[in-house]
């Protein structure tokens, strides 16, 4: 589920809508038997609601230039187009 900050985010009191949003969320995760990808790059404070349902969180680090370069070099790579396989180059 990507962009979950509405659910993964601390509530608040005056927030009413959100509360009950969140609340309906996390019963149906409490029934759910599946893996949920939940991602975010906003929350600052995770609700311990959330937290308590969590078995692993993963962080990630901003993507260097050279590490964005060998990610697009990786998929381009296996790129085929109809004349064959994708033709690469670097200026």
């Amino acid at each position: 589920m990507d962009e979950a900050d509405i659910y993964m985010e601390q509530r608040t009191m005056q927030d009413i809508l959100r509360k009950g949003l969140v609340s309906i969320f996390l019963r149906n995760l409490e029934y759910c038997e599946s893996i949920i990808f939940l991602t975010t790059n906003h929350v600052r404070t995770f609700d311990d609601a959330i937290v308590s349902r969590m078995h692993l969180m993963i962080a990630y680090s901003d993507v260097g230039l050279d590490a964005r370069k060998t990610v697009w070099k990786n998929f381009l790579e296996k790129a085929e187009t109809s004349q064959g396989p994708a033709d690469i180059y670097q200026r």
